[in-house]
């Protein structure tokens, strides 16, 4: 992936920075970035948002090798 100017990458980190305090504050489940999320097979294609939201219902409850399977809520 190619690297972002600095501007984008102010915001993205301000925008993880709101929405985590958010998240957690309410448990509402994790904030991630630049995660990896499988949205298809044969060929796969990945997407690797800069900031991505998975609620709690979502989060994974044990260790997980590679990429989430699906979209990001």
């Amino acid at each position: 992936m190619t690297p972002v100017g600095l501007e984008p990458a102010r915001f993205a980190s301000w925008l993880d920075n709101r929405l985590r305090q958010y998240v957690e504050t309410n448990q509402l489940g994790e904030v991630l970035v630049e995660a990896g999320f499988l949205l298809k097979r044969r060929p796969d294609t990945v997407r690797a948002p800069d900031v991505a939201f998975l609620s709690a219902a979502r989060v994974p409850s044990t260790h997980m090798e590679g990429f989430f399977p699906g979209a990001p809520d």
